[in-house]
């Protein structure tokens, strides 16, 4: 007999912002670019870009160093028989700038960086998530 175990998990949303870095280091946010989500649990954040609404990213972190992440995109094979359910590109690359609170984004095609912080937004660090398995 099966039976509907339900999960909630606690998202997270974090903000993703344009910006420019000034001569001593600081970084000037000038607006929102887009947002970021987490599920409670996992390590790969979801990238949404206002600019590009019908495309999804994924930022990876790396095995070998702490600091650095993959932004990555996924699309489903087409070989049914293939082991992967996902083909997985990279696209660009982020560093970790835990003094300035984000993590700096740099796409293969965007000419300047994005900032996302890494710092949920408090009203939606509540957010619960039902998953039925």
């Amino acid at each position: 007999m099966k039976t509907n175990k339900q999960n909630l998990l606690e998202t997270f949303r974090f903000k993703i912002h344009k910006g420019e870095k000034q001569h001593n280091g600081r970084i000037e946010k000038s607006h929102q670019a887009g947002v970021a989500t987490l599920l409670e649990g996992q390590q790969n954040y979801t990238l949404h870009i206002y600019m590009l609404q019908n495309q999804e990213f994924f930022l990876v972190p790396s095995k070998d160093d702490p600091e650095k992440y993959y932004i990555m995109t996924r699309r489903p094979t087409k070989n049914p028989n293939k082991k992967a359910k996902f083909s997985w590109n990279i696209v660009g690359q982020g560093k970790a700038n835990c003094r300035q609170g984000c993590i700096e984004l740099h796409f293969d095609l965007f000419s300047a960086p994005l900032y996302m912080s890494i710092f949920p937004l408090e009203n939606h660090a509540t957010q619960k998530l039902k998953l039925v398995a």
